[in-house]
């Protein structure tokens, strides 16, 4: 299945319980409106995001999982560096600039390193202008970064998942009060509701403080944001 629209808003993160992390790839609405010969994606017609486009869908030609290649590299890319190496106000600068421009070198953004000279070889065969030029398949792009990782030693992301939930839901979750201890503890209080509370002593002070109502606890309420767990 060939995706032809690979972004980030397209993929997921998901927290496995033994601390790995899985991605799964979502909205294939582009690949089955070709699947189903749907009139937007006839000849001539560019569909996708261009700023993960191909050069070959950005010029409306044949694709292949290769395609889908490249636009893995421009989200690579923006991971290290913080930014696509294209941008550009309009879409079609943008289309231009996936088909005759070459991005920034790696090492020209986050300077020299042995790494950085590494990641660059596999990030220029991921955006290669010609197809035949990238790897040619995901299989022969993995093999190529598990590699990379053992020779540099880099570890693979490992995450506590009952600790990012936790984090994750700490700001719309907030603790219950006991509305029986908070009405015991409204009772403790010398004061009258909506009104004045008097001083016992005049020798203690001769002012009155306003006091507000305690409004009763309410039941927690929860807005979680769109988050997938296994």
């Amino acid at each position: 299945v060939i995706h032809r629209d690979l972004k980030p808003e397209n993929l997921i993160l998901l927290a496995r319980t033994d601390g790995s992390v899985q991605l799964k790839v979502v909205d294939f609405g582009v690949a089955r409106a070709v699947a189903q010969g749907s009139r937007m994606t006839a000849q001539g017609t560019i569909f996708g995001t261009p700023a993960y486009m191909s050069p070959e869908q950005a010029q409306s030609q044949d694709i292949d999982g290769r395609s889908d290649i490249y636009s893995l590299g421009i989200m690579l890319y923006e991971m290290l560096v913080g930014e696509v190496p294209f941008d550009a106000p309009a879409p079609i600068t943008l289309i231009l600039n996936h088909i005759q421009e070459q991005p920034p070198p790696l090492t020209e953004k986050l300077g020299k390193s042995i790494l950085y000279d590494a990641l660059g070889e596999v990030l220029g065969r991921m955006l290669a202008k010609a197809p035949a030029d990238r790897f040619a398949s995901t299989l022969e792009l993995r093999d190529a970064l598990e590699e990379l990782l053992d020779a540099h030693r880099l570890k693979r992301i490992r995450v506590d998942k009952d600790g990012a939930l936790k984090a994750r839901f700490a700001r719309w979750m907030k603790p219950l009060k006991d509305p029986d201890a908070e009405a015991a503890k409204d009772q403790s209080v010398p004061t009258k509701e909506f009104g004045i509370a008097e001083t016992s002593s005049l020798e203690e002070s001769t002012e009155s403080t306003v006091h507000s109502p305690r409004p009763r606890p309410s039941p927690c309420r929860v807005s979680p944001p769109a988050l997938l767990c296994p």
